[in-house]
């Protein structure tokens, strides 16, 4: 089979059934066959997974500094343990991440301070849901910039 027949059928693979694909290019690599690689898919997929992972971060970062926001700033009880359970569940999943993937540690601030406005944003809407009395006074005293630090967001306290 020639290069270009190889990757035409290994592009129909790649739209069949993905899961055979990434088995098939498993058996390739593993055979030291790298010339019959799909590798234009194989660049897509891995930018792809670099990307998803990035942003599962980003995620799990502006959930926790929205309710970072909520703790620090309602004084409301009933949904308090609720807030602090949805941070020590996200700290877990990064810590988790940062474990097998420990270079996405280097991107925590930058991260931090991108989700914050989004974060405040989450935060400001569940107050005008709930809290609707408070709202112009959480609007002047919730911070526009984020004032937690990398440690503040990941720290795990338990």
């Amino acid at each position: 089979m020639d290069g270009a027949k190889q990757i035409t059928e290994s592009d129909s693979l790649y739209d069949r059934d993905f899961a055979a694909w990434v088995d098939e290019q498993v058996r390739l690599l593993r055979a030291g066959d790298l010339a019959a690689l799909d590798t234009a898919h194989l660049i897509e997929e891995m930018e792809s997974l670099g990307i998803s992972e990035r942003n599962a971060l980003a995620s799990r970062i502006a959930t926790i500094l929205e309710h970072l926001i909520k703790l620090d700033h309602s004084p409301e009880e009933w949904p308090r343990q609720g807030w602090q359970n949805t941070v020590d569940r996200e700290r877990d999943r990064i810590a988790r991440d940062l474990d097998a993937m420990p270079s996405l540690r280097r991107l925590i601030p930058d991260m931090i301070h991108r989700e914050y406005p989004r974060a405040r944003r989450e935060a400001m809407r569940s107050f005008m849901e709930h809290e609707r009395e408070r709202v112009a006074h959480y609007e002047r005293t919730v911070p526009l910039e984020c004032g937690y630090s990398a440690i503040d967001v990941i720290k795990y306290n338990k």
